[in-house]
């Protein structure tokens, strides 16, 4: 998260940080047998069309095709996920959308992984 000049934005990402602080916590949510069911904010569901890994998708790389050109697309933004069978399910997902449109696309293996075109 970065802060930003815009006094509101900043106060939205200082809630969200206590709200997932919290979380982390054990502070929200209703102790279910090592499980915890936990309220989340209307402004950060992802709603749409019932295809879940496309409506992530858009919901946090919007216009993605355009979007790649830029260098710094991907690196302002990120898909939490809590298994790595989930994020190869949506690292494929989107190499399967950009792919046919790009066909020279090269993924970098280090640790700033970006895509280039």
């Amino acid at each position: 998260m970065q802060f930003s000049s815009d006094g509101g934005e900043n106060e939205g990402l200082r809630e969200f940080a206590r709200w997932t602080l919290d979380i982390g916590d054990g502070k929200l949510g209703v102790l279910n047998d090592g499980e915890a069911l936990v309220e989340i904010p209307p402004d950060l569901l992802v709603t749409g069309s019932g295809n879940y890994l496309a409506d992530i998708v858009e919901a946090t790389y919007p216009d993605i095709l355009n979007g790649m050109r830029d260098s710094t697309f991907f690196q302002q933004r990120a898909i939490l996920a809590p298994t790595l069978e989930i994020v190869e399910r949506v690292n494929n997902f989107v190499m399967d959308f950009v792919t046919p449109r790009f066909p020279n696309i090269k993924i970098s293996q280090n640790n700033n992984q970006s895509f280039t075109t």
